[in-house]
């Protein structure tokens, strides 16, 4: 599917907030008379439910399903996956599987989070995200974008957004970045954080509105990765500025521009 910067490459930032529920197929942009409603369904049943299921050889295809949703309302979020199996009634082992599953077709990822020795205060969840927003929304059961955009679901939502427009920087302009998430036991938290191979980071905050104030890393986060190159709050519109000494206001469409001046 394409990106942010590729759909605003060939239409401009005009109806870009379609980008919510029709993702980035290609298709539901250049022929608008098709119902994204009905090819996001048709995508699920065919390649998810009917390929993915028979090809992995999953027997509970009804639980699967469930899975499905349940993992899609949790896109943005920290992954328990013993919540979501108890409520799809499966094993932990075996939403494990079908997860491993789903990142092989390039679903949904689990976004790992930093890691270091110097700290045990650091969560060990992973975050979980859809690679495709407008997948996940038509698995939340959003048909039309309006309603969407006033949701609490929106902040996730666009969370998952910002992860897949980095994820296809890195994959199309073949960098060797890293993603990680930030959050410790006491709740300090950075949504993002991209390395590179010299050890410098960007740490990053996705919000959707335009309004926003500058972020203030923790002082864990200033402790275990010395190397903070740089510092912005993401968001879906306005322009790029500065809002302090230390951190940038980046609108979506220049965010792998930004990336690509800040780590190389």
């Amino acid at each position: 599917t394409m990106g942010v910067s590729e759909i605003v490459s060939h239409q401009g930032t005009d109806g870009l907030a379609k980008i919510f529920i029709s993702g980035g197929w290609p298709e539901l942009f250049v022929s608008p008379e098709l119902s994204l409603t009905h090819y996001l369904n048709d995508y699920v049943e065919r390649f998810i439910e009917k390929d993915i299921v028979l090809s992995a050889g999953i027997q509970k295809s009804v639980s699967f399903a469930t899975a499905l949703g349940l993992l899609a309302a949790r896109t943005g979020q920290l992954l328990n996956v013993s919540e979501v199996a108890k409520e799809s009634g499966v094993e932990s082992t075996t939403l494990n599987e079908w997860l491993s599953v789903l990142e092989r077709n390039h679903v949904l990822i689990r976004l790992q989070p930093f890691h270091s020795n110097r700290t045990k205060r650091l969560i060990k969840s992973p975050k979980l995200y859809f690679l495709d927003v407008g997948l996940a929304a038509r698995l939340q059961g959003w048909s039309s974008v309006d309603p969407l955009l006033k949701s609490p679901l929106i902040g996730p939502l666009f969370e998952t957004l910002v992860f897949g427009e980095i994820i296809r920087g890195k994959v199309h302009l073949l960098k060797s970045w890293f993603i990680f998430h930030f959050r410790t036991k006491e709740k300090e938290e950075v949504d993002f954080l991209v390395g590179n191979e010299q050890g410098e980071f960007v740490a990053l905050e996705a919000k959707f509105s335009s309004h926003v104030a500058s972020i203030s890393l923790p002082q864990s986060l200033q402790k275990i990765v010395p190397k903070i190159k740089a510092a912005a709050v993401v968001t879906f519109l306005g322009r790029r500025h500065a809002i302090s000494r230390e951190c940038e206001q980046v609108p979506i469409t220049e965010l792998i521009a930004y990336l690509v001046e800040k780590l190389g």
